[in-house]
């Protein structure tokens, strides 16, 4: 599978994830959205409803709730779906169907524009409070970052997806420069979940590059950190500057070289570079 191809599958996951978070912290019923397809968000996740009415439905601009939110790049709500005047209702069979009474669209907004709808919704008249969107908000913005952060490798790897193996000497550099700037972003991230979670793209880019037929390596493996330290490495920075980049201290930084070089039986933190390289676990 294309690096670019898993990236994007797990703009599904991070959704999931989402909307997993949004139930347990906003303590909502009902939760569902969906990111773009062809132009336009499809409602592929849904948690907490009795039917599949709403699952496949695609959000037209400007149509139904969802749609007004998308287009406005905004929240929109109401608490009395069924007979409200302020949106049209393409869309009563399904949510009406669902029992739904008051719902919240919130849009996924990335580098400026919509790119996908999250919804909570209730079942009864209690209505949608202002402190549910507070609670929501930060949830939706995590899921944004994620998919920012995705965009930006997505970007550096659709000149070289065609053939991974045999990039030119800029790209490759773009494409370790990515990987070198995701690590850095997790390890700066309070989010222990997010974090894994890009760390796990990063990963999912080195997957890419290896051939399908590689066996697996005979040497005891590099921990995470050890990756993360020799990526900085790669691209010049001292120990101050990883150690400033990775929030750890700079005697740790030296430790883990130490043991990524014993590791790779290399003398060196250049020679652990083009050792860790060759071996496939270091773009």
């Amino acid at each position: 599978m294309k690096a670019t191809e898993v990236l994007r599958l797990r703009d599904n996951d991070a959704l999931r994830s989402c909307l997993r978070e949004l139930r347990r912290l906003v303590e909502i019923p009902i939760v569902f959205g969906g990111l773009l397809v062809d132009g336009e968000p499809m409602l592929v996740e849904v948690d907490g409803t009795q039917t599949g009415r709403l699952r496949g439905l695609r959000i037209r601009g400007r149509t139904g709730l969802g749609g007004r939110a998308f287009v406005e790049g905004r929240p929109r709500a109401v608490d009395d779906y069924g007979s409200s005047r302020a949106i049209s209702h393409e869309y009563d069979e399904a949510v009406l169907g669902e029992g739904i009474t008051s719902l919240l669209a919130i849009p996924v907004m990335v580098f400026g524009r919509s790119r996908g709808l999250v919804y909570l919704g209730r079942r009864d008249r209690s209505g949608l409070a202002d402190d549910v969107l507070a609670r929501a908000i930060p949830v939706v913005s995590s899921l944004q970052g994620e998919i920012r952060i995705r965009d930006e490798v997505d970007r550096r790897l659709s000149s070289v997806e065609h053939d991974a193996r045999t990039e030119t000497p800029r790209e490759l550099v773009d494409l370790r420069e990515a990987g070198a700037e995701l690590r850095t972003i997790a390890a700066q991230i309070d989010d222990q979940d997010l974090a894994a979670r890009i760390r796990e793209v990063g990963a999912n880019l080195l997957l890419s590059l290896k051939p399908d037929d590689e066996a697996p390596p005979s040497h005891p493996p590099l921990a995470p950190r050890e990756v993360d330290v020799l990526s900085l490495v790669a691209l010049g920075c001292g120990n101050a500057e990883i150690a400033e980049r990775l929030c750890i201290g700079s005697e740790t930084v030296r430790s883990y070289l130490r043991n990524a070089m014993r590791k790779l039986d290399t003398h060196t933190r250049l020679e652990a570079v083009v050792a860790a390289r060759k071996r496939g676990e270091l773009l």
